[in-house]
């Protein structure tokens, strides 16, 4: 069993799930607790309260949309269900604001989830994979690309390897990938690897073209190291349809040669905001966060503000992003007690600070 004891006037374990014992035997770093037969002197059950990349069996899906099953939340995804690729629909066990409006999972996005004993989408396990930014479905064009997940998080994913590539070449269980500018690359696959398109249809695929774009993916639960996904981001029909440049493909490509960060120094780590009263117990709040040099008001792909640890709905405030600098002006009776900024290039790459408050 896994999960995380939360200290308090009663101890708890949160997001407790079980795994195989495969999952964590080769792991390092793990606190557990573990019971013992001492009568035959073996370990009956281990009990795993710490440790990354750890969770039950862990899926993947493409996120096709949001719904409601019985009053209950759902997401439907396309999925691998054993040697296939369908499209499946899962009650969440939370709201799904938690997953649409604070982590920020939509339409179009890869991700890596699991369930719990009732089949439902455990919401604090749900990783995002391929971003697809603000589009709705993960394609490359002229101004964005599909970001992957960092390196150094794969294993939060239940991952193995990730990498971007091109098809150069197929041939029976080899995907061949050739950069000018470096060693090539092969990829193996197997009877089970799922195709996905994710840019366009949004379905399964036989296979995979020469000229296409793509994610691959090995997952930590196969045996092996042959490809688990293959998700494909562009054909040679679409890049030609939509005159996708060189330039475009190219910084797609580049995601595996950045450093492993999504970090973007844009404003202020901290910054000062002032809170005025209107009537009553109604207050106005206005935050200023001018950019920082190098960053323009262009560079900027959305604003996000957040008060009491909660994302304030972008309709309940005015934003301004001009003249370099952010201007967030709101108004509300809820006493503030904690707030903070996150902006956004198109990149995906964002920067964040905390906003503290004193009286105009």
């Amino acid at each position: 069993m896994t999960g995380a004891i939360e200290p308090g006037n009663r101890a708890e374990l949160k997001g407790a799930s079980t795994v195989k014992f495969k999952s964590i035997a080769d792991q390092n770093k793990l606190d557990v607790y573990y019971s013992v037969d001492e009568d035959k002197a073996e370990v009956e059950a281990i009990f795993v309260v710490e440790g990354s990349g750890l969770g039950g069996d862990v899926r993947y899906g493409l996120v096709k949309e949001y719904g409601t099953i019985n009053k209950q939340d759902s997401i439907t995804v396309v999925t691998k269900d054993g040697d296939s690729v369908d499209q499946k629909e899962y009650k969440l066990d939370d709201d799904k604001d938690e997953l649409e409006r604070y982590k920020d999972i939509k339409r179009g996005d890869f991700i890596a989830f699991t369930l719990n004993s009732d089949n439902e989408v455990e919401v604090d396990t749900v990783v995002e994979v391929v971003d697809a930014g603000s589009l709705t479905t993960s394609r490359i064009t002229n101004k964005a690309y599909p970001k992957v997940l960092a390196q150094s998080k794969l294993d939060t994913a239940g991952i193995d390897k990730l990498a971007v590539a091109r098809v150069d070449k197929v041939d029976s269980t080899t995907i061949t990938f050739e950069p000018e500018d470096g060693a090539k690359e092969t990829f193996l696959t197997k009877a089970s690897t799922a195709y996905i398109d994710i840019f366009d249809d949004l379905e399964g695929k036989d296979g995979v073209d020469e000229g296409s774009y793509i994610v691959t993916i090995d997952t930590s639960d196969s045996n092996g190291s042959r490809l688990d996904y293959v998700l494909i981001v562009a054909d040679e029909d679409y890049i030609s349809k939509n005159d996708i440049t060189e330039t475009a493909l190219n910084n797609f490509l580049k995601q595996k040669d950045e450093p492993d960060t999504d970090e973007w120094d844009a404003i202020d780590t901290n910054i000062e905001g002032k809170k005025a009263p209107v009537v009553g117990e109604l207050n106005a709040y206005r935050v200023i966060a001018k950019l920082k040099s190098g960053v323009s008001a262009d560079d900027v792909e959305t604003v996000e503000f957040y008060i009491n640890g909660k994302l304030v709905d972008a309709d309940d405030y005015q934003l301004s992003v001009k003249d370099g600098q952010i201007k967030v002006d709101y108004t509300t009776d809820v006493e503030v007690t904690s707030s903070s900024l996150k902006v956004t290039n198109a990149e995906g790459k964002y920067d964040t600070a905390t906003v503290t408050f004193v009286k105009a």
